[in-house]
């Protein structure tokens, strides 16, 4: 890493920031709603494009996971950024991920890795237990399961439960990396490392922008279900409505994280000062 980008992301890590959970999903909110439809459409091809990958032995899978996911979950924040900022998109936009395949390529591979590490011991009590030897058994007979699962004591519970706990950390604090790839054009270590240390500062709030969004369906899904038990038909309508609901606005939190992105690295402000958003990481480095 050059001076240059140490000045950049020292200018980052110095900047204040606000975070009010409520006003990203508004503003989350605001944005999915002038393009909910491509928002929609797009999320149902992305589904309709990982199956048919994973459809291919292996290379499908593993294509889909290091390349085709990431470059498309990134259309999210690039449409949402093109919004944002009030210009013209069209669906073509989406795509543009793939412009920065390589490193959102790279960024997905450590963090997967990363969590390997974190969840080996973990991966140790279960091999151990009997429990991975089953699972691979299942998966190669799934029409002929062995009848018996393995026991599993209190302590690999336990084991497994304190895993949890960074894993939990790194998967909110990662959030912001590839955004700081798209727009800041970061190496992804950069990224990831820039994206942790803002987002602990306030991991708390961010937890909460995730909790209180997937909290809300939870909410209504209870009632659902327990609506399903008392009266089935009603209850059956009920479900498929809030299952398709979660699906047509499961695009809003993407929107709402890109929210908290633009306003913990001002990055609207430099845009607005440069007119271009194209142009952003080099005013931005000479700025600093």
């Amino acid at each position: 890493m050059n001076e240059i980008q140490q000045r950049q992301i020292q200018g980052f890590l110095a900047r204040d920031y606000s975070f009010s959970v409520s006003d990203f999903l508004r503003k989350g909110w605001e944005i999915y709603k002038q393009n909910a439809g491509g928002f929609i459409g797009f999320l149902f091809l992305y589904v309709l494009i990982s199956l048919v990958a994973n459809i291919i032995p292996v290379i499908g899978a593993l294509a889909n996971s290091l390349v085709i996911s990431p470059a498309l979950f990134a259309g999210f924040y690039i449409v949402s950024h093109i919004i944002n900022t009030n210009e013209p998109n069209n669906f073509g936009d989406f795509f543009k991920g793939f412009e920065h395949w390589v490193q959102l390529m790279l960024m997905t591979l450590v963090m997967i890795l990363i969590y390997i590490v974190v969840l080996s011991p973990s991966i140790y009590v279960f091999m151990q237990s009997g429990i991975v030897e089953w699972y691979m058994q299942v998966l190669s007979n799934p029409f002929d399961p062995p009848s018996e699962v393995p026991p599993v004591d209190a302590k690999t519970v336990g084991i497994f439960f304190l895993n949890m706990i960074p894993l939990l950390y790194l998967s909110i604090a990662y959030l912001w990396a590839p955004m700081f790839i798209v727009f800041y054009r970061m190496p992804f270590w950069d990224a990831l490392e820039t994206s942790r240390k803002m987002i602990s500062r306030k991991w708390f709030s961010m937890f909460g922008l995730i909790l209180s969004f997937v909290g809300l369906f939870i909410l209504v899904y209870i009632p659902a279900i327990l609506l399903a038990i008392m009266v089935p038909i009603l209850g059956i309508i009920l479900i498929v409505v809030v299952v398709i609901a979660a699906i047509c606005l499961a695009p809003v939190i993407y929107t709402a994280i890109y929210a908290s992105f633009a306003e913990a690295t001002g990055l609207l402000e430099k845009e607005g000062e440069n007119g271009s958003g194209d142009d952003i990481l080099d005013h931005l480095v000479e700025d600093l």
